[in-house]
């Protein structure tokens, strides 16, 4: 009979929990057995048990996403986060004196979330240390007499995934599932593009993926009467499984990438583009009637087509047993890129 009231006050444990908020219902629970208790109904230790139990189930619910009393974009809820330092020491290519060393002792600190609001809408979030004049680092420098470390936002979006085969973005976000590139050679992997993207997907046949990629980027408020500067990248590229018996032993992935540049005549190199100003060419005050542009801004268009490859191999050494040497995966990647506008030096 008692182990029937202990499950029947449990029932309604998990009832009362359903209809008042999560932080209320711990108290509202204590409550209701303490009384019991006082009544004779449950001994302290029921009454311990049924706390425990019904505590252990809330976080149950929560960890799964199925607690009513919570909203459900809150349960879904997902942070990450790291945290490195280190001390840096520098010295300056072709310089012997020690003048010339740089030592700084640097953080780096990251906080994200993100969380699924339906299944159809995904927003995330994310803040970091660093600089917010130099997208390409999350580090912070420790100077100037044990300073606060400012945080800022490296990343905030909406995602909307009306299909399967279709995913598109807004705000400032990560952009590896939206613009693929195995390499360095064209994006720092700490830039993250502001704007809007989509990415779609087909799969044609088995083992064999088609996909594509078109992302628009804000790059400065600096413009013409015409517009801001942007830029827009088209990408096409495939996924191939070559083995159809062994499907995760070789694989192949290739795209083109085609970058659109505008409203860039108007300017000024190192005002537009930061950390840029020592490596692209500027339009002098002699050459800026021959050229029919105004100095002091870009001498060059930056629209260019990229080729990017990555061959993927599972466990290469197959049954070879070469003592003390165990390679698991091998990965070999590249990219091309090509600006027709300068004479020379438009390769990479």
């Amino acid at each position: 009979m008692k182990t029937k009231i202990i499950l029947m006050i449990a029932a309604a444990a998990l009832i009362v929990s359903s209809s008042i908020p999560a932080p209320v219902y711990a108290g509202e629970l204590d409550i209701l057995v303490r009384k019991l208790v006082e009544k004779g109904v449950l001994t302290a230790g029921e009454a311990q048990q049924i706390i425990t139990e019904t505590k252990e189930e809330v976080k149950l619910e929560l960890a799964k996403g199925q607690s009513p009393s919570v909203p459900k974009w809150a349960q879904n809820i997902k942070l990450k986060g790291d945290l490195r330092t280190r001390y840096q020491w520098e010295r300056m290519k072709g310089s012997s004196s020690r003048t010339a060393d740089k030592n700084r002792a640097r953080v780096r600190f990251r906080l994200g979330m993100d969380s699924k609001v339906n299944d159809k809408v995904k927003v995330g979030a994310g803040v970091a240390t660093g600089s917010t004049s130099d997208p390409r680092s999350t580090n912070q420098t420790l100077e100037s007499s044990f300073p606060k470390v400012n945080l800022n936002l490296d990343y905030g979006y909406a995602e909307y995934t009306p299909y399967a085969w279709l995913s598109t973005i807004g705000g400032i976000f990560k952009k590896d599932s939206y613009l693929w590139a195995p390499s360095d050679l064209l994006w720092d992997t700490d830039i993250n593009p502001a704007g809007a993207a989509a990415h779609f997907g087909f799969k044609p046949y088995d083992h064999f993926n088609v996909w594509g990629n078109v992302l628009y980027g804000s790059l400065s408020r600096q413009g013409s009467d015409s517009g801001y500067p942007w830029m827009y990248a088209l990408q096409p590229g495939f996924d191939w499984k070559i083995l159809p018996n062994a499907p995760d032993k070789i694989s192949l992935k290739g795209a083109f990438t085609y970058y659109d540049f505008e409203g860039l005549d108007n300017v000024q190199v190192g005002t537009g583009f930061y950390n840029s100003e020592g490596t692209n060419t500027s339009v002098s005050q002699a050459s800026a009637r021959a050229y029919g542009k105004v100095p002091g801004t870009y001498l060059y268009d930056y629209d260019t087509y990229a080729l990017s490859g990555q061959v993927d191999i599972k466990d290469p050494l197959g049954s070879l047993s070469i003592p003390h040497i165990e390679i698991p995966y091998l990965g070999i990647f590249g990219d091309y890129v090509y600006n027709p506008d300068p004479d020379d030096d438009g390769t990479g």
